[in-house]
C-alpha cells in the first residue's frame, strides 16, 4: 500500500496527516511539505543579510518568519517519523 500527503503545515492540514499516519502503516509514504518552498520565497530577504534586498531595519517578526516555518515542520516530520515503526528508512529532499 502507498500513502501520498501533501502538507502547508496548517493546523487543518497537520490534523488530516496526523489522521494519515495513524492509519495502518504503508509500505511506501509520501509526503510533500510545501510550506518551507513558499516561506523561502517570501522571507528569504529577511533572513539572509548576503540577499540583495536585505533590510537590517526589518520588524522582527519578518525576520524570524522563515525560521518559524522551518521549527514547525521540523516538528511535523518529527512527529510524523514517531507514528512510523522501525525499520524505517527515510529520504528528505528539496528543490
Amino acid at each position: 500500500m502507498a500513502r501520498i500527503a501533501y502538507v502547508d503545515c496548517s493546523p487543518i492540514m497537520e490534523a488530516t496527516l496526523a489522521a494519515l499516519v495513524a492509519q495502518d502503516y504503508a509500505d511506501l509514504s509520501v509526503l510533500v511539505i510545501g510550506a518551507t518552498d513558499r516561506a523561502q520565497h517570501c522571507f528569504w530577504q529577511f533572513s539572509d543579510p548576503a540577499h540583495p534586498r536585505y533590510d537590517p531595519e526589518a520588524p522582527a517578526p519578518l525576520r524570524r518568519a522563515l525560521w518559524r516555518v522551518y521549527e514547525r515542520v521540523d516538528t511535523v516530520v518529527g512527529d510524523v517519523l514517531a507514528h512510523i515503526p522501525d525499520p524505517k528508512s527515510v529520504i528528505v529532499m528539496s528543490d
